[in-house]
């Protein structure tokens, strides 16, 4: 390919020649013949020609590179750029985030109870990102998530997680903070301290509550028990939150109740059409009441279609037609024989469609409050006929607002609902 240059005559003066490294050869360049110029034979001069000749063959090939390969190099610094992150592996579970909104995120959460196998993610997570700066609504089940969370942030946006929210006493929400401070405490480069928030009711019940359970929870974890550390996963919120609705940075919230000791807090992101309404709502199954208190669980429900906000935005025409009631009895009779309500009727033009994003499943439409509230109301009205017949309380439970009588939840919430309409019905007796 290359040309060759002939041996002296005389070896014993003839310089060692050493073989070209394969380094400084160029495929596809044009080869240069020695014969070309005429052999040069070892002299006095030889090793001066020797360097300039593989001088001037490698000019010539550089300069004579095919344009491909040019355009490959001149590829080569932005191509191979990594992602940030690229090449670290996250540790536990690969986390994959869904849009809501512009800069709006969530985590879906896995259905039913936590165990070893979704290890203990059955809370929605939402993300946002505003600038440099990611709010987190909810942390995860344990330390691991947290620093997998972390791991996921850096990874897929470059930055680390700067405040974080937890909307109520929940186990599989709030138990992830130990990780995230882990994970930025470990960072290669100085971050800011991570702002741990909640309304001060909340960070009461998360004092009382948590530490309880987080043991209950590492039993359900079972084999993924390690999740949890050894340390205590519990972290106190430092940053509280008073009064029944205001705002945080670009959050809007509201302060409501599951009952006695279960605060809960609903959310909008700047002004999304989405609400994220943890404990109150689910679009998986029966709702959940357990550890709640039926009767305010549902004034609560009933208390979501009244948030200013939401004069503004299409309303269920089912739930304006609910009174505020009390549950099991009958609702007073409004003009031509429909219930009285004293709630905005929609503006006649057509804003933005309302959503709604609970403690599990996908964003649910504008309704979703109205199917809960009529879900509690059927589940109290059946629990004291049941009662009022001689049912008895380990008796199937029926099939209650299209619930089937199968549905693990509805079975529970029935159990609760028959003891707590025993209990009022004794109270009653005692008066």
């Amino acid at each position: 390919m290359y040309g060759t240059i002939e041996p002296m005559t005389n070896p014993e003066r003839s310089p060692t020649r050493q073989p070209e490294p394969a380094a400084t050869r160029h495929p596809g360049a044009c080869s240069i013949s020695a014969q070309a110029l005429g052999t040069v034979r070892a002299g006095p001069v030889h090793t001066r020609l020797h360097t300039l000749w593989h001088s001037l063959k490698r000019r010539v090939a550089v300069r004579l590179l095919p344009s491909a390969a040019l355009a490959l190099l001149a590829a080569l610094p932005v191509a191979a750029a990594p992602p940030h992150g690229a090449g670290r592996h996250c540790p536990g579970p690969t986390l994959r985030f869904q849009a809501l909104a512009p800069g709006l995120w969530w985590l879906p959460a896995a259905p039913g109870d936590a165990n070893a196998i979704n290890r203990g993610q059955v809370s929605n997570l939402v993300l946002a990102v505003q600038g440099r700066r990611v709010w987190l609504l909810g942390s995860g089940p344990s330390p691991a998530f947290g620093g997998a969370l972390a791991c996921h942030i850096r990874q897929r946006w470059g930055l680390a997680a700067t405040d974080v929210i937890s909307p109520w006493p929940h186990p599989s929400l709030v138990l992830g903070v130990a990780g995230l401070e882990h994970a930025q405490a470990q960072a290669p480069t100085q971050q800011p301290p991570l702002r741990h928030w909640a309304h001060a009711d909340v960070a009461s019940a998360m004092r009382l509550r948590c530490a309880g359970c987080a043991q209950r929870l590492r039993v359900q974890l079972a084999d993924a028990a390690s999740d949890m550390g050894s340390a205590d996963p519990v972290r106190a919120p430092q940053q509280l939150l008073h009064g029944s609705q205001g705002r945080l940075g670009p959050w809007r919230w509201w302060l409501l109740s599951r009952g006695e000791g279960f605060p809960v807090t609903v959310w909008q992101w700047q002004q999304t059409p989405l609400l994220i309404a943890p404990g109150l709502l689910w679009d998986a199954g029966a709702p959940d009441a357990r550890d709640a208190d039926i009767q305010t669980l549902a004034q609560s429900t009933r208390q979501l279609h009244q948030l200013p906000q939401l004069h503004q935005l299409p309303q269920s025409r089912q739930l304006r037609q609910l009174h505020p009631m009390h549950l099991g009895r009958p609702m007073p009779p409004g003009p031509a024989g429909r219930a009285s309500t004293s709630v905005a009727a929609p503006p006649t033009a057509a804003p933005p469609t309302l959503r709604w994003l609970g403690e599990q499943g996908p964003p649910g439409p504008a309704r979703q409050p109205a199917t809960h509230l009529l879900y509690w109301y059927e589940l109290v009205a059946a629990v004291r006929t049941a009662q009022a017949q001689g049912a008895l309380e380990t008796d199937a439970a029926p099939p209650v607002a299209h619930r089937p009588a199968n549905d693990p939840q509805h079975a529970l919430n029935w159990q609760r609902a028959w003891r707590q309409v025993e209990a009022e019905a004794l109270v009653r007796s005692l008066r």
